[in-house]
């Protein structure tokens, strides 16, 4: 069974967005990684990259960056959006439960809300995956919608309005559930954000893990 919601591939080959990195990614990579003596030897895995904001950003911080999307159409655009922008990172279609890279490869993994698009059952096989291809010591930054956001106990196909409307399955986490999928990690922080959007309250979980 693949990770991925086919849905994303029609999203991306039809619409424009995500440009530019969320600014929770910037101070989170600021306050880890901005002392690095040599960036371009600290690698980044940008999972479910989409049409490459988060990519463009660490690249352009001068980090070793590898960008992985289950839409070859976010992966086509990644790299064009890259390329335009004279920066350089790698790019690939990968399924989230199984990637090609090996054991304690990366310093550090983001995922900016792509693991809530998942079946809950395959949740815990990406973040065993994402432990996996860390070093030791490595570190995870996720964003990741919370329980109780506009759409939530609603079928996919029901999901009228919010910012997840016409956005495929996708995963509603809970506090209790966020810590135990995170369990294999040495530290974990979790902070709850709540937003007003135009069609209801949007809430979600900031993450931050560091492996052992």
């Amino acid at each position: 069974m693949n990770s991925w919601d086919p849905i994303w591939e029609d999203i991306h080959a039809t619409e424009e967005w995500g440009r530019y990195p969320t600014e929770d990614l910037i101070r989170f990579v600021a306050r880890n990684f901005y002392k690095s003596t040599s960036r371009q030897d600290t690698k980044f895995l940008d999972l479910g990259c989409g049409a490459g904001a988060s990519s463009w950003y660490l690249a352009r911080e001068g980090f070793n960056v590898k960008g992985v999307d289950g839409s070859q159409s976010a992966i086509d655009k990644a790299r064009k959006y890259l390329l335009k922008e004279n920066l350089i990172a790698e790019f690939q279609v990968v399924d989230f439960v199984k990637t090609p890279f090996t054991d304690h490869y990366f310093d550090c993994v983001i995922d900016i809300a792509s693991i809530q698009h998942n079946p809950k059952s395959l949740i815990p096989r990406i973040i065993d995956e994402v432990h996996r291809v860390l070093k030791p010591n490595g570190k995870f930054f996720g964003i990741m919608v919370a329980e109780g956001t506009i759409g939530d106990n609603v079928s996919t196909n029901e999901r009228k309005d919010g910012p997840l409307s016409g956005r495929g399955l996708t995963t509603f986490f809970s506090e209790e559930e966020v810590i135990e999928y995170f369990k294999s990690f040495k530290t974990v922080n979790i902070y709850y954000r709540l937003r007003s959007v135009e069609s209801g309250i949007y809430k979600e979980w900031i993450i931050s893990a560091s492996k052992t």
